[in-house]
C-alpha cells in the first residue's frame, strides 16, 4: 500500500483523543489540530506510534525514519506535507512519462499508414558501371590489406583483451539501466496503480 491511498478498517489508526485516521493526509491534517497531551500520548521517548503506523500499514520507511525526529506536531505535519508532496511529483511524473510513451508508439503507426511509396522513374533506369581504378591505387590497397592481415595476427591477444573489457562495459551498461528501472520502480510503491 502506498501512502496516497487510504488504510483498511482494521489497520487505521485510533487516536488517544478518539479519533479514527485511515491516510496520510488525515494525519497530516489532524497533527496540526491535535492537543500537546495526544501529541505526546502517541510520541515519547518510549515509542512513536506515527512511525510504527507508516512503517507497518503502508512500509514507507523513509517517511517513518523522518518522523522519528519530529518533536513537536508541527515538525511532524512538516515532514509529511513534504513527503506527500514529492509522492503526488513522482506519480505525475510517472503518469506525463506513460502518456508520452503510448503517444510516441501511435505516431509511427500513423506516419506509416499515410506513407505510401511512390513509383518513380529513376528506379528503372539501369546502373551505371564503376569507373575502373588506376593500377596504382589497386596495389595501394593491395598493400593495405596485407598490412592489415599482418597486424590481426600480431595483435590476437590484445584483441581478446579489448573483448573482454567491451564484455565488462556492456554488464555494467546493463546494470546502470537495471538500477534505474528499480528506481522507477521504488517510485512506484508510493503511487497508486494507474
Amino acid at each position: 500500500m502506498n501512502i496516497l491511498e487510504k488504510a483498511k478498517l482494521e489497520d487505521c489508526f485510533r487516536c488517544a483523543d478518539g479519533s479514527v485516521i485511515s491516510s496520510v493526509y488525515e494525519l497530516e491534517n489532524k497533527l496540526c489540530a491535535i492537543s500537546s497531551e495526544a501529541f505526546y500520548h502517541h510520541v515519547n521517548p518510549v515509542r512513536n506510534d506515527f512511525h510504527n503506523w507508516i512503517k507497518d500499514v503502508f512500509q514507507d520507511y523513509e517517511l517513518a525514519n523522518e518522523l522519528l525526529g519530529a518533536r513537536t506536531p508541527a515538525q511532524a505535519a512538516a515532514i509529511i506535507r513534504k513527503h506527500l508532496r514529492k509522492a503526488l511529483l513522482a506519480k505525475e511524473e510517472i503518469e506525463n512519462a506513460i502518456k508520452t510513451a503510448l503517444t510516441a508508439k501511435t505516431k509511427p503507426i500513423k506516419a506509416a499508414v499515410k506513407a505510401k511509396p511512390a513509383r518513380t522513374a529513376a528506379k528503372k533506369l539501369p546502373l551505371k558501371p564503376k569507373p575502373r581504378q588506376p593500377r596504382t591505387q589497386k596495389r595501394k590497397k593491395a598493400r593495405r590489406k596485407s598490412k592489415a592481415a599482418a597486424r590481426k595476427k600480431t595483435t590476437a591477444g590484445k584483441n581478446r583483451k579489448l573483448n573482454k573489457k567491451r564484455s565488462t562495459r556492456k554488464s555494467s551498461a546493463h546494470n546502470r539501466a537495471k538500477k534505474k528501472v528499480n528506481r522507477w520502480l521504488n517510485w512506484l510503491k508510493i503511487v497508486p496503480e494507474l
